[in-house]
């Protein structure tokens, strides 16, 4: 038996062993491959034929994005699968070290095995992704609004990107393996599985600070609705990212100690047992609990986004005219453009009503202009005319609805 054929058998004879490994690594693939199969489609390239210019250029620059991410986070996913993969063979490495196995004979084994789990995994990830690709095709047409639908395709530079990228990715997470390993001694590995794990500890001031975190994170976020200051945005983001980790590695930990504590509820029926157990799962799986929570979360915003940008109120909302044009003060060019633009028009035969007006823009992020000025505007999309009574009385009105209060 050659050592590629060992290493093959150690794979199939031990499936439970790999099959979580095999699985988180070909459910990553399977979604990057998704976000390809969109990025190469023929209709989708350069400008999307969209019933919107808007969610063309946000839907072409969302699949890029999507897939950097998508990358950044297979890494560290697949990477942290290997880590607690290893863990587990820490038995099997001292016994096979004890049969004559060198250091860098066991490394070259799990060289082998981290690729053949790589291109199984890959072609079972691109297999899944193409069984559900035209019904990827189907809902990411409805979703971006694209004329007559996405026809399915063979997607060849799809499959040729995401073999290329995985390949890449398991060759740099088997050299990170190769670091994981520290074999002291022969007994150690050998008796890994025997030894009693350490009581998982936490800390009351890191759950604190993780639920503070949160809380203000989420706090900072809403903050950069009316403020748009993407500073405070990217603030509240990193606490959330921060506050989730410390959530699961010592709040929720703490949070089973104090139930714990609580004598008439841990010695009743098989509370003893389960939260014992419970204590030390938690703090096993904290950080997949983690990765799992941030690349749900990145997933659901970017459907929710594009999903929200889809949307045909939200664009009548956001603007309600078929063209607008802005300019500064001291536009030398305003009335040439103006022309042109009029001139289109003319030329299409399409009739068309015209309306200016000037705004003064604060800090605070509020827009003044005159109230003739509105009326005209109002009047072109059929609201009604809004009258003020007093000089020292202004009209506040949200910027993407017709809804208005009067204040003093």
């Amino acid at each position: 038996m050659t050592f590629r054929q060992f290493a093959f058998n150690n794979i199939f004879r031990n499936k439970r062993t790999y099959a979580a490994h095999f699985l988180s690594s070909a459910f990553s693939i399977m979604i990057f491959f998704t976000y390809a199969l969109l990025l190469f489609h023929p209709d989708l390239q350069g400008e999307l034929k969209s019933t919107s210019a808007t969610i063309s250029a946000f839907g072409t620059l969302g699949f890029s994005v999507s897939q950097g991410l998508i990358f950044v986070f297979s890494f560290f996913f697949i990477l942290y699968s290997v880590s607690s993969f290893l863990k587990t063979r820490k038995k099997e490495f001292g016994i096979l070290m004890m049969q004559g196995m060198s250091m860098r004979q066991l490394k070259k084994l799990l060289l082998i095995e981290n690729m053949l789990i790589g291109l199984g995994s890959i072609c079972i990830g691109i297999f899944i992704g193409l069984i559900f690709s035209k019904l990827v095709l189907l809902i990411s047409a409805s979703v971006l609004m694209i004329n007559n639908g996405l026809p399915f395709y063979i997607p060849v530079r799809a499959v040729l990107l995401t073999v290329i990228t995985f390949l890449f990715l398991f060759l740099i997470v088997s050299l990170f393996t190769f670091k994981m390993i520290k074999v002291t001694e022969l007994v150690e590995l050998i008796r890994a599985e025997e030894k009693p794990k350490p009581e998982p500890k936490s800390s009351v001031l890191l759950s604190l600070l993780s639920l503070i975190s949160i809380g203000y994170g989420y706090f900072s976020v809403f903050r950069f609705i009316p403020s748009t200051n993407f500073i405070t945005l990217g603030i509240g983001v990193l606490l959330v990212i921060i506050g989730t980790y410390f959530l699961y590695t010592q709040c929720s930990v703490y949070i089973l100690y104090l139930a714990k504590r609580r004598e008439s509820f841990f010695l009743k029926r098989t509370n003893i047992l389960t939260f014992s157990e419970l204590i030390y799962r938690m703090k096993d799986n904290a950080t997949m609990f983690f990765i799992v929570s941030i690349v749900s979360a990145v997933a659901f915003t970017a459907i929710g986004t594009t999903a929200a940008i889809g949307n045909r109120d939200l664009v009548r909302m956001t603007n309600p005219y078929t063209f607008l044009y802005g300019s500064f003060e001291n536009d030398k060019v305003l009335n040439k453009n103006l022309s042109i633009i009029k001139k289109h028009l003319s030329d299409a035969n399409i009739p068309y009503r015209m309306a200016s007006s000037s705004y003064i823009y604060t800090e605070n992020g509020v827009n003044v202009m005159k109230l003739s000025e509105y009326n005209d505007l109002a009047k072109a999309l059929g609201y009604q005319k809004e009258t003020i009574e007093k000089e020292d009385e202004i009209l506040l009105i949200p910027g993407v609805v017709s809804h208005a209060h009067q204040a003093n």
